[in-house]
């Protein structure tokens, strides 16, 4: 390196360090997944899905010049999808879970970049529902308004579901409150088992369907995208009981 008439030399080392380096890993703002942001530091929940990975959008300085990622647990696949640069910018990384791991397991995914690396940590999450149906059953899925029936779920991580989460609320409401729900009940609920009770309080057509329910770990509307599974609807056509017969007195 020549300054003015002066000729310093650089060790090769020095050199090559210099010229290698680039953009290095400014530290991570913010993490976004199933419509919530978390802390930095927080662990942020994936779930187990042959059929979908975890989005998570991490966002912090630089984060769109990151050149690959990593997970600590071989159990975890881990790659990166679309990236916002400039001042906001932000990266995806998409996060798949075998089947393997366990309900709690955890992973740090780590975030390359030319120099230095960023990391997340996650937590697994199996609740899942694969079967409904009502107990005792009826012909035509006929039933009379005033009646109480239990509704059973059938699955995997059954006892950390609930049905007080947002999207079970809305979705009463818009059918027009024809129930009431309570659960789940114990004893009768396990970890493969639930059972809830359902009050048909008006007449009408109802369906259930698995966005009725959540994990209760995680608040909405974390918790209701944590619980997956494709499990038939359960339908109800509730009807007017029949009238009451007076008879006469004597």
């Amino acid at each position: 390196m020549t300054t003015g008439h002066r000729t310093i030399h650089l060790p090769f080392a020095a050199l090559v360090l210099t010229l290698s380096a680039g953009p290095a890993a400014a530290g991570i703002t913010g993490i976004s997944a199933h419509g919530r942001s978390f802390a930095p530091s927080a662990e942020v929940p994936v779930f187990v899905d042959a059929a979908e990975r975890t989005r998570l959008v991490v966002k912090g300085p630089l984060m769109d010049l990151a050149t690959g990622t990593s997970s600590s647990d071989s159990r975890y696949s881990v790659s990166l999808g679309s990236r916002i640069p400039g001042g906001s910018s932000s990266i995806e990384v998409l996060v798949g879970v075998s089947d393997a791991v366990r309900d709690g397991d955890g992973s740090t995914i780590r975030i390359h970049f030319v120099v230095g690396e960023e990391r997340i940590r996650v937590r697994t999450f199996r609740s899942r529902i694969d079967r409904m149906e009502i107990e005792p059953p009826r012909a035509g899925e006929r039933f009379l308004k005033g009646e109480k029936v239990f509704l059973l779920l059938h699955g995997e991580g059954l006892d950390r579901v609930d049905s007080k989460g947002a999207a079970a609320v809305m979705l009463r409401a818009a059918a027009g409150n024809l129930c009431s729900i309570e659960g789940p009940l114990a004893p009768g609920s396990t970890a493969t088992r639930a059972a809830f009770r359902l009050e048909l309080l008006g007449t009408g057509s109802l369906s259930v369907t698995k966005d009725w329910f959540r994990d209760a770990r995680h608040q909405s509307p974390v918790g209701e995208a944590l619980v997956r599974g494709n499990p038939r609807p359960v339908r109800l056509s509730i009807e007017a009981g029949p009238p009451l017969v007076r008879r006469p007195a004597g």
